[in-house]
């Protein structure tokens, strides 16, 4: 099983029909209702029940669909946290290596300068 499979099964499940949720997912029918088998194969069991006005998800499917739901949503969340972070990095990584920052980032002309003392001068 994997998320694009998830993405299909959930897809197909909230459409109530299979020809609807291909023209949403923008594949073809069958190429859908092949991943569907293959869940179904894979866990050998039965996840829709299927008639001439749709499909409904069985007791299993239903159980797969409510987690399927929170798996894509968790996979989301953490494209997003990651995508978060890698900006946060390139924004740093732009002050450490920029020629005029010190060691912790900050620009050397912002830092405030100590003065010499004139010789003989305390």
């Amino acid at each position: 099983m994997n998320l694009r499979q998830l993405k299909y099964f959930v897809s197909v499940v909230e459409a109530g029909n299979m020809t609807r949720a291909a023209e949403q997912l923008h594949v073809a029918q069958t190429a859908l209702g092949m991943q569907i088998r293959q869940m179904e194969e894979d866990l050998g069991v039965a996840l829709l029940t299927r008639h001439s006005r749709g499909v409904e998800p069985t007791k299993a499917g239903t159980i797969l669909h409510a987690r399927a739901v929170a798996v894509l949503k968790s996979v989301e969340e953490l494209r997003k946290e990651v995508a978060a972070a890698d900006r946060e990095d390139s924004e740093s990584d732009k002050t450490r290596h920029h020629p005029g920052a010190d060691a912790d980032g900050r620009s050397r002309s912002h830092r405030p300068c100590a003065r010499a003392s004139p010789a003989g001068v305390s």
